[in-house]
């Protein structure tokens, strides 16, 4: 694949209305970042500060069974989606993420998405398989992140067109 699992789900959310792309003069709730956290005090002098934010990680997955005669391994990507939010309300943050589960839940399957970062090159995720329900981290706090944190985790079937 040309791009990493966690590129292809960050334009998935903003591709199905779930998340937004970063703009720094115009931003929004729940931008996704990619495979990097933000702290609360780099985005404020960045000349742009939000309260909601979705961040997308790469992590382990599963590598199953050979393929023949090809050879070819398919594999299952980790995924882990990351909400957090500058605020302690539990309501907002939870609807989020359950919003963004059922949706990977119930609606991709077979879903063509285009990732267009210097190629354009297409994938059919065929599914996100949930690893785990919604973890609500302890309220953080410290001098970059104040507010509620929460995690889904995913196992994800792609192949590139």
């Amino acid at each position: 694949m040309n791009h990493s699992p966690a590129k292809i789900t960050l334009e998935t959310l903003i591709a199905t209305g779930l998340g937004y792309r970063v703009n720094s003069v115009s931003p929004v709730d729940w931008m996704v970042f990619v495979n990097k956290q933000v702290p609360r005090k780099l985005m404020s002098t960045s000349n742009f500060q939000v309260d909601n934010c979705i961040y997308v990680f790469d992590t382990g997955g599963i590598t199953q069974e050979r393929l023949q005669p090809s050879g070819d391994y398919t594999e299952s990507f980790g995924i882990q989606i990351m909400l957090r939010l500058n605020e302690f309300d539990d309501y907002v943050g939870y609807n989020k993420a359950k919003t963004i589960e059922t949706y990977f839940d119930r609606q991709i399957n077979r879903y063509n998405v285009t990732v267009a970062d210097g190629a354009t090159t297409d994938y059919l995720i065929h599914n996100y398989s949930r690893t785990s329900n919604i973890i609500r981290s302890n309220e953080m706090e410290d001098d970059s992140i104040i507010g509620l944190m929460y995690t889904l985790n995913f196992l994800m079937y792609v192949t590139q067109l």
